[in-house]
Order: structure tokens, then C-alpha cells, then sequence
């Protein structure tokens, strides 16, 4: 738990921008104003045209260098290591505490009727916060090089037989656990 409290504050030990794009970036201001210079001392119509042709040239140059600095910068289709902690981090720190919910749930409560009741909110919460862990690490879309989404079978699998295994090993974990410790006495005992 404490692993997953620490990741969601990782975010602020990483820079918003890297440093190579913010050093990139300063050096728009100085293509735009000798371009303004040079429209301001041109004397001729010809003149005009070659300067904004030039300009143009290094701004095309200038962003295309830009683009692939960012392009450099991504981690999974978000834009930086940052974005991808931010977002991935969150959704870790709810899917983590829906299990440990879930697992108090099960463990703590001997009322049969609140354990029905809790045992479904839970299951819900697992589903969602599942899901969305699910969509936050595997799912690129923020790639605009990728134009599509997940097929619906692994939404279908994310929403419903991911948490439904989820509960069954939490409803049956004593039964579960009995069942590992006998078979590893057994593998103990054979060798």
C-alpha cells in the first residue's frame, strides 16, 4: 500500500517539460523577431516574399524539431513520464484500495446480509477501478499515430471476468489458502 501512496507522488520529482524541449523552445522568440527586423527594413514587394519564404522555412524546421522532441519525450501515447505516472498512479491507488476493501469485506464482517451488501459494492468498485487501470496502461489513444481503441472483447474481459475472478479469490481465499499450503506440504514431503 505503501508503494502505491509513494508512486501518486512520484509525479512531482519529474519535470513538466524536459529540459531538451524548454532549451528547444527559446529559440522561436529569436526566428520571429529577426523576421519582424527584416519585414520592418525591407524595402520591396520581392523582398517581402523572401523573407516570409525564409522564415517560413526555419519555422517548419523549428517545429518539426519540436515535434520530434516530443515525440522522444512520450512513455506509452502520454506525453511524458509524468502525464503517464499522474494518470496510471491514481487509478493504481483506487484499484489497491477496492482490493483491500474488498479483502476486509470478506475477512471482518460475519453479518450475512452486510456481507452481501458490501461484498457487491466492493465488486463494484473493483470493476471500476479495474477498468480503468486496465484503459490507463495499455490503452495508447493519446497516440495520434494510433486511431483506434480496444476491441470490445477487452472491455468485455476487463469489466466482467477480471473483478468476477478478483471476488471468487476473495470470497474463497481462506479455502484457497488451506488448499496451497496442503499441496506445498505434499511437494515438500515427495522430495
Amino acid at each position: 500500500m505503501a508503494f502505491v501512496i509513494a508512486y501518486t507522488f512520484s509525479t512531482e520529482f519529474f519535470p513538466k517539460k524536459s529540459k531538451e524541449l524548454i532549451a528547444h523552445k527559446k529559440t522561436y522568440k529569436p526566428i520571429i523577431t529577426k523576421r519582424d527586423i527584416a519585414l520592418q527594413n525591407a524595402i520591396s514587394l520581392e523582398e517581402v516574399k523572401e523573407i516570409i519564404a525564409s522564415s517560413n522555412k526555419e519555422l517548419q524546421k523549428y517545429t518539426k524539431e519540436k515535434n520530434n522532441i516530443i515525440a522522444k519525450d512520450r512513455v506509452l501515447g502520454y506525453t511524458s513520464l509524468r502525464v503517464f505516472l499522474l494518470s496510471t498512479g491514481d487509478n493504481l491507488l483506487s484499484f489497491t484500495v477496492s482490493l483491500f476493501f474488498l479483502f476486509i469485506v470478506v475477512n471482518h464482517i460475519n453479518d450475512r446480509l452486510m456481507k452481501r451488501y458490501y461484498l457487491i459494492a466492493s465488486f463494484v468498485f473493483v470493476v471500476t477501478a479495474g477498468y480503468w487501470l486496465f484503459w490507463s496502461v495499455l490503452n495508447f489513444s493519446l497516440d495520434p499515430k494510433r486511431g483506434f481503441d480496444f476491441p470490445k472483447s477487452w472491455y468485455y474481459i476487463s469489466i466482467y471476468i477480471l473483478p468476477t475472478l478478483v471476488f471468487f479469490t476473495a470470497y474463497f481465499w481462506n479455502s484457497l489458502k488451506t488448499c496451497g499450503i496442503f499441496i506445498f506440504r505434499q511437494i515438500i514431503f515427495v522430495i
